[in-house]
């Protein structure tokens, strides 16, 4: 039953609106009051609900039709939230008849919908060949086409599209600093995970249990910018340097936050009723089954019968030695999810990483998956971009362009001295000759910045290696890195590079 709005409210709401004006601050400064002359104030109180009074006739017409979903109890036809509108269909026909119901809303109530951010998304439970459509005008022949506003839509592959705005916005950060080099790296780490890797991931609890080899692509193309790296750069030594996971790993993580939000729902709650329903399938496609296989991936199977397992993890991390753990508290479960993962990641990164011969040299030091602290060097960043290559084994060695070239190894002899050794990191930074006044310099440098703690004259050149590429532990470790990136800078700028 309808109740129109008359009287002293009727008049206060006319009032309110008989004239609003708007000004944009900016700075200190105010501009001039313009007039706004459509949709409600922004930031009045009444505003929500006044959309809300004005959408609900959208939603009786909606729910009028019988179509929709069924999940639990309920059939759901439409689902809002502020000025987003979605309509969920079993079939293509239902889909269509509820888009023309809207679409006749917006005509009688001249409001318009904004065509750029409207796609129909399909949830399919078996494979399909590749979407191909027609030059449909008019009536679709091609099946791919949904009518909309007497025009088209396409139901867009979502992994496609949040993929070519990722690759845009990676663009944008490049030419923030990164492209110049003023921009350090953990600012580089920063943008990719608030500009890039958010978009690759969002609602990423919902989607994502297959590969999805585009999307590691783009991340080792941002790490190579990040890093400044070269293209034949190692995948291991990329990930390894920054501390990177795999993108699948992020997206796992996230599915088990959110199956622990799902298991803590009261079972009024529409998505606990999907989650019951989806719990229950005896489908393989269900996404509980899909959650199952993640959970088994990570060795992680008897949380599914027996979440209450992991009191043994929350009674030894963190807690104190407290007995009493709360099994609803989320930082537990992040902790333990968290944890678990990045073993795993770990675990997978060393083994592909010992695989690879080129990373011979990057494994005689690197054994952990975190963000090296060399990087964090302020000093100029050609120097820092040296050092990752010589670490990395993506460098102008004779190691490194004889491995491009297919020669032997023992080809790849030095022509800078006359040693007849092969010219590989430890060769360049130790024992070429043609560095050694540079190298007596370095030397001399890092004694007296340690305050003679570190007198490299009087360690093995296994030690001084790794000391110089792998850093002192102590508090004049950021020094010792910047002298070496100088001494890297003017080295290879000794060898006309």
């Amino acid at each position: 039953m309808k109740v129109g709005v008359k009287g002293k409210l009727w008049r206060i709401l006319r009032n309110i609106y008989a004239k609003v004006e708007s000004s944009v601050l900016l700075g200190k400064s105010r501009t001039e009051w313009f007039e706004i002359e459509v949709g409600l104030r922004q930031g009045c109180l009444l505003s929500p609900i006044l959309f809300d009074i004005f959408l609900d006739d959208l939603v009786r017409e909606i729910n009028s039709l019988g179509k929709g979903v069924v999940c639990g109890d309920r059939r759901i036809s439409i689902l809002l939230f502020a000025d987003d509108i979605a309509l969920l269909a079993e079939s293509k026909s239902d889909l269509e008849l509820m888009l023309k119901t809207i679409y006749e809303f917006s005509l009688k109530w001249r409001f318009k919908f904004n065509l750029d951010k409207c796609a129909v998304i399909v949830f399919k439970n078996v494979l399909h060949d590749p979407i191909v459509y027609g030059n449909c005008v008019g009536t679709c022949s091609c099946g791919y086409h949904w009518s909309f506003c007497n025009g088209k839509y396409y139901p867009i592959l979502y992994g496609i599209r949040i993929l070519t705005k990722a690759r845009s916005n990676m663009g944008r950060v490049w030419a923030m600093g990164l492209k110049s080099g003023h921009l350090s790296v953990k600012g580089g780490i920063c943008l990719w995970k608030a500009l890039v890797r958010s978009i690759v991931e969002f609602s990423a609890e919902v989607w994502g249990f297959e590969a999805w080899p585009e999307a590691e692509s783009l991340q080792y193309d941002m790490c190579r910018r990040i890093l400044r790296c070269s293209s034949m750069t190692s995948k291991e030594a990329l990930l390894g340097e920054l501390g990177f996971y795999f993108l699948s790993a992020w997206r796992d993580l996230k599915k088990l936050f959110y199956w622990f939000h799902l298991r803590n729902l009261p079972d009024s709650r529409i998505l606990k009723q999907a989650y019951l329903m989806s719990s229950r399938s005896t489908k393989g496609k269900s996404w509980c089954s899909k959650l199952k296989k993640v959970l088994n991936e990570y060795n992680l199977a008897h949380l599914w019968e027996n979440p209450n397992t992991v009191f043994d993890y929350a009674q030894n991390n963190g807690n104190n030695g407290e007995a009493k753990v709360n099994i609803h508290d989320k930082g537990v479960w992040r902790k333990y999810f968290s944890k678990i993962i990045f073993q795993w990641e770990e675990k997978q990164w060393k083994e592909r990483m010992w695989k690879k011969a080129k990373l011979r040299s990057y494994r005689y030091f690197k054994s952990h998956l975190r963000l090296e602290k060399y990087l964090s060097t302020s000093t100029y960043f050609r120097g820092r971009v040296l050092m990752t290559a010589i670490r990395s084994g993506s460098n102008q060695l004779c190691i490194d362009v004889g491995r491009q070239k297919q020669w032997k190894e023992a080809q790849r002899v030095c022509e800078h001295c006359d040693s007849k050794f092969v010219e590989n990191e430890v060769h360049f930074v130790i024992f070429c000759a043609k560095y050694a006044s540079l190298r007596e310099k370095l030397f001399q440098k890092i004694w007296i910045i340690s305050d003679g703690k570190w007198k490299l004259q009087n360690h093995s050149w296994h030690d001084q290696f790794l000391i110089l590429v792998n850093g002192t532990g102590d508090t004049y470790q950021m020094l010792v890195f910047s002298a070496f990136q100088g001494f890297l800078f003017q080295a290879f700028k000794l060898r006309g590079v």
